[in-house]
């Protein structure tokens, strides 16, 4: 039994016992990308927190936009870890943008997500899009994959009690007086 009241309580705990256990492996067809560990996990989710505390206030949203994979386990994490709340969403098709584009921009306008997390590789699809959707330009766009993975230790535990959702508290940037790291600007 734990006394973890929190999924961040419950990692935390976690990695002081099993530390480099794996905890999540991703498979895809014969591609083995390698588990990500209790300590791996908490590391980048954590390095991935800092970034959204500079770009984000508690309550704000980030849109994950991510194929399958570890990375949206990271973003995911992530989010939670910053005080961010994650919102999926699938990646728009290439092939098919007149259908799921519009379905993408009505995630991000039903949900008034301030902030996009997502790979470098659909990251550099976004130039495009925004021909199509100008609106999407004016998000912040980060490309978790691309973060340095020794930034956790610019990461803060969120204060959330405090705070009530979709209070003016929730709406409002942080003012922190740092400049986000270069990664993580638009």
């Amino acid at each position: 039994m734990t006394s973890s009241s929190t999924l961040l309580d419950l990692l935390e705990e976690r990695v002081t016992r099993l530390s480099e256990a794996p905890l999540f492996h991703f498979v895809e067809d014969s591609d083995d990308s390698g588990p990500l560990s209790y300590s791996g996990l908490l590391r980048r989710a954590r390095s991935l927190g800092a970034c959204l505390q500079q770009l984000a206030a508690p309550g704000e949203r980030a849109v994950l936009l991510y194929p399958p994979g570890l990375e949206y386990v990271t973003g995911f994490f992530g989010c939670m870890v910053s005080g961010v709340i994650a919102v999926p969403a699938y990646p728009p098709d290439p092939m098919r943008l007149e259908r799921t584009l519009p379905r993408l921009r009505s995630i991000i306008l039903d949900s008034q997500a301030s902030v996009v997390l997502t790979t470098s590789f659909i990251r550099s699809m976004a130039e495009p899009l925004f021909e199509s959707a100008p609106d999407l330009k004016q998000l912040r766009w980060v490309a978790t994959d691309e973060l340095p993975s020794d930034a956790s230790g610019d990461w803060h535990r969120p204060t959330l009690g405090a705070m009530t959702w979709g209070s003016s508290a929730a709406s409002s940037a942080p003012s922190t007086g740092a400049s986000p790291p270069r990664s993580c600007r638009r």
